[in-house]
């Protein structure tokens, strides 16, 4: 993961990207990874007390955490899985409508159910009405018929200083990966009474 912290006037911003464990089993892995990730963020200390050294001349001061600011955004490659097996879909996946596939999200914890980790506990998403994100057949609108189709990219925010304008896939970018790119727009309020700016976030890989 990367980190970044700002601040405009009297407004801290967090921004995280995150790429995690991929794999259709490794749930777990990817549950401890962004626990770690988001905890360490901005630390001095790791999970076991350790020390976390500088980095590129920055100082870890512990005096900031990913989610302690007015408006956070973490976001990228979570690699979030339907829990279910390439057998046990209906039929393969060249042979599916657009609205069985759609259907898969049922069987997301990442999508039905909310925060979507346990780590990102406080975290809000915009609507997931996109089709998946993955796996296409890079430079086609195919989708791998070797994996099962997944929300792997995906943009969660937290404030009440933050409101979501949009929240799309990108389905017409096939030429440079096996992902379709995700992008969210924000509105959030800076710290002057009635100010505003926007925010942008995109996930891909």
């Amino acid at each position: 993961a990367v980190a970044i912290r700002f601040c405009v006037g009297s407004t801290s911003y967090c921004f995280m990207n995150v790429h995690l464990p991929s794999g259709q089993a490794r749930t777990s892995e990817r549950s401890t990874a962004l626990r770690q990730v988001m905890t360490e963020a901005f630390q001095g200390e790791n999970l076991l007390g350790g020390a976390r050294p500088p980095k590129l001349g920055f100082q870890r001061g512990s005096t900031f955490n990913a989610a302690g600011h007015d408006c956070s955004f973490v976001f990228g490659d979570l690699n979030f899985r339907p829990n279910v097996s390439l057998e046990e879909l209906p039929r393969g996946i060249a042979n599916m409508t657009l609205e069985e596939v759609m259907a898969l999200q049922a069987l997301d914890p990442s999508v039905c159910e909310r925060p979507a980790d346990a780590a990102l506990e406080g975290f809000a998403e915009g609507e997931v009405g996109f089709p998946p994100t993955y796996k296409y057949k890079v430079g086609t609108n195919s989708l791998d018929e070797n994996r099962v189709p997944a929300w792997t990219d995906r943009v969660f925010f937290r404030g009440e200083r933050v409101e979501l304008a949009r929240y799309q896939a990108h389905l017409a970018l096939r030429h440079t990966s096996d992902h379709r790119p995700v992008s969210a727009l924000f509105q959030v309020q800076c710290g002057t009474a009635g100010a505003s700016t926007t925010a942008a976030c995109t996930a891909e890989t």
